[in-house]
Formats: C-alpha cells, sequence, structure tokens
C-alpha cells in the first residue's frame, strides 16, 4: 500500500476530476460565490481570525466557543458532496488543515482521504 501524501491526494483529486467515478463538473472557471463550500470557507476563515486574534486566557469560554464552531463547519463540510472543481479545491484546503494533512487529522481530511482512496482502489 503507497504511503498517502499531499501529492497522491492531489494526483487523486485529478483523477476524480476525469474519471467516471463522480457526477460531471461544471466548466473549471465556474465558482459559486454563494454555494455552501465558499460560504462556510469564509465563515471558517472569520472565525478563524477572531481567534487568534484574541487576548483572552487559554480556555476563555469565547475562545472555546470559536473552537466548537470551527470544529462544527468543518463536520459541515465533511459531510457536503463537492460539485464543482472550486467546492473540491476547498474540500482540500480544509483537509489541509495548515500543512498537517497526514497529522491529527480533521473531519474534513478524513472525507477527502476515503474518497482519494476510493479513486486509487487502496485501503
Amino acid at each position: 500500500m503507497a504511503h498517502l501524501t499531499r501529492r497522491n491526494i492531489l494526483a487523486g483529486a485529478s483523477l476524480a476530476l476525469t474519471g467516471a467515478a463522480i457526477a460531471p463538473l461544471p466548466a473549471a472557471g465556474h465558482v459559486e460565490e454563494d454555494g455552501p463550500f465558499r460560504r462556510l470557507w469564509r465563515e471558517y476563515r472569520a472565525v478563524m481570525e477572531a481567534f487568534d486574534a484574541s487576548n483572552h486566557p487559554d480556555g476563555h469560554p469565547d475562545d472555546l466557543a470559536l473552537m466548537d464552531r470551527m470544529h462544527e463547519i468543518e463536520h459541515e463540510i465533511a459531510s457536503l458532496e463537492p460539485r464543482s472543481l472550486d467546492d473540491l479545491a476547498i474540500l482540500v484546503l480544509f483537509a489541509d488543515d495548515g500543512g498537517l494533512i497526514e497529522g491529527l487529522g480533521s473531519a474534513c481530511t478524513a472525507g477527502l482521504m476515503a474518497r482519494c482512496r476510493a479513486l486509487t482502489g487502496e485501503a
């Protein structure tokens, strides 16, 4: 079994876009500004920026609420099926988790990895 790296995952995503395993995607230039993936990405970034800008001590209820919302958004994104190249790119951004795609693994990472494994036939 091959080790899954970011390069392998992106190659798998590329296969997904050219293979018959998923429904046809809109043209490459299609960007759904108000679609669920974009909307959730914008919200996630805003929540993350608020968390990063916080001066509260560790464990402050406001910061914990922000972290909870980030996790909720990750789970929501993980439950959605990408319908465009833009959606798939946003899923990869969520799964990347700042370059830790093979680290702790968020709900988005698990979903993306499952899609890549299905495409490549790896267990």
